[in-house]
């Protein structure tokens, strides 16, 4: 085999690959296949695919495979059983094209085996995947309810201040004299109670009041100025 021979650069895939002429000569073949069949050498002229198979993948070939490959050009997932150099079978399945300029056609071949343990890493891949997916799912609903759950309170507590500020603002009164209800549970004059609570307090006089104390000093309130 020569570096530019045409199984030069599959030798390195997992899977078996071979190229056949249309009148079943083996045309090349990758290592791994020859490893698996127990083939010496890459390509024999004299060397055909049928001595590769079992009698009955053998007549399989004849009646469906080669005229199903010529009259679609492609062949897919097809069991056949091949044969080892001790006299054993290996099944395997066959993805075949066909090259219709060079009268011959490309075989890749998969163990049955492997292509099982392929499918069962892929399945657990895919059931991992799966899985982090509804943990994602679950943490991402755990984590709405929990933000559902802290707006809530939230809105317990600014009504719950709201509430207690309210309540700070009362101010007990009494209903006959006016005192109130101030520091230390003390009743005392509503000026006395606003002089030690208040920032600022100012002085002036309502309209009433100064009508009255007007009228007591025997003025007119209408000459009051405004």
């Amino acid at each position: 085999m020569t570096a530019a021979s045409p199984e030069a650069g599959f030798d390195d895939v997992p899977c078996g690959w071979l190229r056949v002429a249309d009148d079943g000569r083996i045309l090349a073949m990758n290592a791994t296949l020859r490893v698996m069949t127990g083939t010496v050498t890459a390509a024999d002229a004299t060397l055909q695919i049928e001595a590769l198979l079992t009698p009955a993948a053998r007549i399989y070939y004849q009646v469906s495979l080669f005229p199903g490959l010529r009259l679609a050009g492609v062949m897919d997932e097809i069991y056949l059983t091949l044969r080892n150099g001790v006299g054993g079978e290996i099944p395997v399945l066959v993805n075949a094209r066909r090259r219709e300029a060079e009268r011959c056609s490309d075989w890749a071949l998969v163990r049955i085996e492997q292509r099982g343990r392929w499918e069962a890493e892929l399945l657990q891949a895919r059931r991992t995947a799966e899985e982090a997916s509804r943990a994602s799912a679950l943490k991402s609903e755990e984590l709405g309810a929990a933000k559902r759950e802290l707006e809530r309170t939230l809105a317990e507590l600014k009504e719950s201040n709201w509430m207690l500020r309210k309540a700070a603002e009362v101010l007990p009164t009494c209903m006959y004299c006016s005192r109130v209800k101030g520091d230390q549970a003390r009743w005392q004059s509503a000026i006395e109670y606003l002089k030690t609570n208040a920032i600022f307090l100012s002085h002036g006089c309502c309209p009433d009041c100064t009508s009255k104390f007007m009228a007591d000093l025997g003025l007119d309130p209408t000459t009051r100025k405004t």
